[in-house]
């Protein structure tokens, strides 16, 4: 539900707001339909288009396929960073240094 309601959420320009709000482990009402529907209300989204999202499961397939692409890759923890084919550094500072490095190099 958590991907779900971001995804609908990002069609709405509140893709970053979720993400945040379920990455900091919220409550566990937070995670079922009625639950992300009131967060969607929350941050001011249109919650019947958002909840038409989510009962329409209308980013299911890209996520599910994410998943198992991440698992093909042997990935298996968020937040994981993929450059250039190689898992890269999960702290901001080291993802920073490596990307100058890249656009030098």
């Amino acid at each position: 539900m958590a991907a779900l309601a971001t995804e609908c959420a990002g069609d709405q320009d509140h893709w970053w707001e979720f993400h945040d709000y379920y990455f900091e482990g919220p409550s566990r009402d937070a995670y079922t339909r009625d639950g992300a529907i009131a967060v969607a209300a929350e941050f001011g989204l249109d919650t019947d288009e958002f909840a038409q999202c989510v009962d329409d499961r209308a980013h299911l397939d890209r996520i599910y396929g994410q998943h198992t692409d991440a698992v093909a890759n042997g990935l298996s923890s968020t937040p994981t960073i993929v450059v250039n084919g190689e898992r890269g550094p999960t702290r901001a500072d080291a993802l920073i240094e490596l990307v100058k490095d890249l656009a030098e190099g």
